[in-house]
């Protein structure tokens, strides 16, 4: 009786376990800084093709990280040396997962400390425009009081104190709310950088995505979809996407505590209603593309007759009508055929 009353426990214990894993956030610390384990970049640009950082890299391993595992991955075991010490090396680190501008700190440069040295940093929106750099001094950069041994383009190793300097997102003219999705950084006279990562934000947990418009080719106009995040009878989130192209991404930020099994509707233009269901579990996430199904102009949850009629009667019209389901300015030919291409398809 014993042994079976133990073995109850034991598994309630296991099923509690499993259930407390699922709703963890994963982060890394650096003394009182606490950064974000899905906001550490994903890939790396190197304005040099990488001849710098061969020679220049820094690892807890004896070995060449490569990119973009120089300065990329939740830890700070890697990093490149002596930045501006010859060729000016420039380096973009893109994000997956958006960076959000919260108020206070956003994001942090992680530096190991073997000389004092300036930090440049730009930020981007969209991945290609930048904004103007900022320049950190080296006192500027918070002591963490942490320290690592990395071996230096094979050599060493030797000890470091890693310093990490807040970057509020603020300074570069980003909206409270609004994301950026890349950082630039370079440094002088012998920048030694080990990481540019996002903070833990413990109020919003985000959804990353995109939307592919299908049947649709160069866009004359824009198309403004809408979405809707709800969580049992309770909407969450809600909110526009302004589609300039057939694919275009999204984010969608709601709190860390809402918990559960959700419901994201995406719904607008010619465009059939899809629902799909997303568990929140409090952290961020990268949902992938979903495809919308073309050819219900009168967004009436079903592509019939009614929609070919309406195109019919608004043939030859040039403008931004949602009878042009293929964007292109005009309603001609192609319209009349995606919508018999799509009949009797009916909102998911």
């Amino acid at each position: 009786m014993q042994a079976t009353r133990w073995v109850s426990m034991k598994l309630i214990i296991v099923a509690l376990s499993s259930l407390f894993a699922v709703y963890a956030y994963a982060q890394s610390s650096l003394d009182n800084f606490l950064f974000d384990d899905t906001l550490f970049g994903n890939s790396l640009q190197e304005s040099d093709h990488g001849i710098f950082s061969f020679g220049n890299w820094l690892n807890v391993a004896n070995s060449r990280p490569g990119s973009p595992a120089y300065l990329t991955g939740a830890n700070f075991d890697t990093g490149i040396a002596n930045i501006g010490m010859s060729g000016n090396p420039v380096y973009t680190i893109g994000y997956d997962t958006p960076i959000f501008n919260r108020v206070g700190p956003d994001l942090g440069v992680v530096v190991a400390r073997y000389t004092e040295d300036t930090i440049r940093l730009a930020v981007s929106a969209d991945g290609s425009s930048f904004t103007a750099e900022q320049v950190y001094p080296s006192f500027a950069a918070i002591d963490t009081g942490v320290h690592k041994v990395y071996y230096y383009g094979g050599g060493g190793p030797s000890d470091a104190e890693l310093f990490v300097q807040p970057i509020e997102l603020s300074d570069y003219g980003v909206g409270l709310g609004s994301s950026i999705v890349a950082t630039r950084v370079s440094g002088t006279p012998q920048l030694d950088l080990i990481r540019v990562a996002g903070f833990f934000d413990e109020t919003s947990q985000t959804l990353s995505g995109g939307i592919f418009l299908r049947d649709t080719g160069p866009f004359a106009s824009t198309r403004t979809m809408s979405y809707v995040l709800t969580l049992g009878t309770a909407t969450v989130g809600s909110g526009l996407i302004v589609a300039d192209n057939s694919s275009t991404p999204f984010v969608i930020s709601t709190n860390r505590s809402h918990l559960g099994q959700a419901t994201l509707t995406l719904d607008g233009a010619s465009f059939l209603r899809r629902s799909v269901s997303i568990a929140l579990n409090g952290a961020n996430q990268t949902l992938g593309q979903f495809e919308l199904q073309n050819g219900d102009v009168d967004m009436s949850g079903e592509v019939d007759a009614a929609d070919i009629d309406e195109v019919i009667s608004q043939f030859g019209q040039l403008s931004t009508v949602q009878t042009d389901v293929d964007v292109s300015g005009e309603v001609d030919a192609a319209d009349i055929d995606i919508v018999i291409a799509n009949f009797g398809a009916i909102d998911q």
